[in-house]
């Protein structure tokens, strides 16, 4: 099944740190407007993260759900590469708001 075919779940976690790092939203209307990014093709994935519109998520996925599991908001960087980065360097990365 391909990604935008499966159905979506945001964890409570991701939904908290949407709210907190980019902004407050009704659990419904942001299940919306994500899918509504994903049937767009407005999707980049690369290791364990994935762009929707213009957010950064972590998420995994089976033969039937993505789940997103934490929210890193909008960026200025590529976060996959930042975090290759971090990991490389037993070093912490810090969140600058868009």
């Amino acid at each position: 099944m391909r990604f935008e075919e499966k159905r979506l779940r945001i964890e409570v976690h991701a939904y908290d740190r949407y709210c907190q790092r980019v902004e407050p939203i009704g659990r419904a209307e942001l299940l919306e407007q994500v899918q509504s990014f994903i049937r767009d093709g407005d999707v980049r994935r690369e290791d364990d993260c994935v762009r929707i519109g213009d957010v950064w998520w972590i998420y995994w996925t089976n033969d039937e759900t993505v789940t997103l599991t934490t929210c890193y908001g909008r960026m200025l960087y590529d976060l996959p590469a930042a975090l290759r980065w971090q990991r490389a360097n037993k070093d912490r990365i810090k969140l600058i708001a868009k």
